[in-house]
């Protein structure tokens, strides 16, 4: 949901809800993101929000708020080329992620979207010894294909990893239709 709050500023809720099975963590989750977006004309935004707004908790442990700010220029004035640089801090632990993005309009109603971004993991399991905690980086990668035409749409992403166990490669893709 989002409202215009005059010409140059919006606001806007995101509410998530997770289904997990009959017995995941998940199962049942809900959880609020706040933003807040400010435009100066077709070339340049700057968006801040707030995500997890209620720090639900999830298997015991509570899930932190993070703040996050973005800027996007758009150099040719239209949605042909829009370049973003962002980040978020985590408000408990001060966990700081960053990302780069790009879209390119290659033809009507066809873009190509990538991004690059590093973010700061908190692993808690479990050991011979009890309950063990580590901080960790992960670097991903993503490439999407955007198809609108119009009320109709397509996108598929995929999505590579570099990660916590030295594990790289695919690391999930996304199929979104409307």
């Amino acid at each position: 949901w989002s409202v215009a709050l005059g010409r140059r500023l919006s606001a806007g809720l995101a509410w998530h809800h997770f289904w997990d099975g009959d017995t995941g963590n998940l199962r049942g989750l809900d959880t609020f993101d706040l933003g807040l977006a400010w435009r100066r004309g077709n070339h340049l935004a700057v968006t801040a929000g707030l995500l997890d707004v209620g720090a639900p908790t999830v298997a015991g442990t509570p899930v932190q708020r993070r703040y996050q700010l973005e800027l996007a220029a758009r150099p040719t004035g239209t949605d042909r080329l829009e370049l973003g640089l962002g980040g978020q801090l985590g408000e408990v632990r001060a966990d700081l992620d960053v990302w780069g993005r790009a879209a390119v309009r290659v033809a009507r109603g066809v873009t190509v979207a990538a991004s690059v971004g590093s973010r700061a993991l908190h692993l808690v399991g479990v050991d011979v010894d009890g309950r063990s905690e580590r901080d960790a980086r992960d670097l991903r990668a993503s490439l999407g294909l955007e198809l609108s035409f119009g009320g109709i749409g397509l996108a598929a992403y995929g999505t590579a990893s570099r990660g916590v166990l030295d594990d790289s490669g695919l690391a999930s893709g996304t199929f979104i239709a409307r």
